[in-house]
């Protein structure tokens, strides 16, 4: 009989990455597009915390499980930790992989989406081994707020609880969407030490790089905006050291 195990209650992040279908397109027989997915999937399935002022060790697990599908990973909370240390890991996860893909020669455009819900999960016995089999509501909920989203950047679902120690990774502006409203938060990814010219320029180039459309022209401006609104506000990430562009 297959295991099977339900779990009432986690925190699970998506990470899609954004222009693959340009980026597959291109006359390199996939090379450019295997090594962007190559850099995003080996540093989004790093579990290990990046130091953080709240953080009892700077390797501390940001999650428990990955699960990597195409250009996309889940990432599972650990389940014997409370949810609000769940969501607080999940949002500094991200925000660290949102800030890093625009880093290098070779960037990522993420987009994430943070949720609370139940999952079921059965591990199947294979002719290569064991495989584990994941669904439920969080996942859905993550899922459906990555993809909502029309820019680059994350957003944390009204499920998830916010305390004051989450919502300094948090901003409570508008969360632009391709249709619809939400009660999101935005996911805070911008670190005080990051130049902003030199922030605009990797978002500029690195649309760029994957080429224009008019949906990703739409991401671009969306993205530069919430860079403004956080530069005007000085509402920075805490991260606990400044991060050179």
């Amino acid at each position: 009989m297959a295991e099977e195990e339900y779990i009432p209650s986690v925190a699970v992040a998506a990470l899609d990455v954004l222009g693959v279908k340009k980026l597959v397109a291109k006359a390199d027989e996939c090379r450019l597009a295997l090594r962007v997915l190559s850099r995003f999937v080996r540093n989004a399935t790093e579990s290990r915390m990046y130091a953080v002022p709240t953080a009892k060790g700077a390797f501390e697990s940001t999650h428990a499980v990955d699960a990597y599908l195409g250009d996309a990973v889940y990432l599972f909370g650990d389940p014997a930790l409370d949810i609000r240390t769940q969501v607080l890991r999940l949002a500094v996860r991200v925000a660290t992989l949102i800030w890093f893909g625009l880093q290098g020669d070779e960037r990522f455009l993420l987009r994430a989406g943070i949720a609370v819900g139940d999952v079921r999960r059965r591990v199947l016995s294979t002719g290569r081994g064991s495989l584990d089999v994941r669904i439920g509501t969080a996942m859905v909920a993550a899922h459906e707020l990555e993809a909502s989203q029309c820019w680059v950047g994350g957003a944390i679902d009204q499920s998830a609880p916010i305390d004051d120690e989450i919502g300094h990774w948090a901003i409570d502006c508008s969360v632009p969407r391709h249709t619809g409203a939400t009660n999101a938060r935005a996911l805070n990814w911008i670190t005080k030490g990051q130049d902003r010219s030199g922030l605009e320029r990797a978002l500029r180039d690195a649309v760029s790089t994957i080429g224009l459309s008019a949906d990703s022209q739409r991401k671009l401006e969306n993205t530069l905006s919430f860079v403004d609104h956080v530069y005007r506000r000085g509402l920075f990430a805490p991260f606990e050291f400044d991060l050179e562009a």
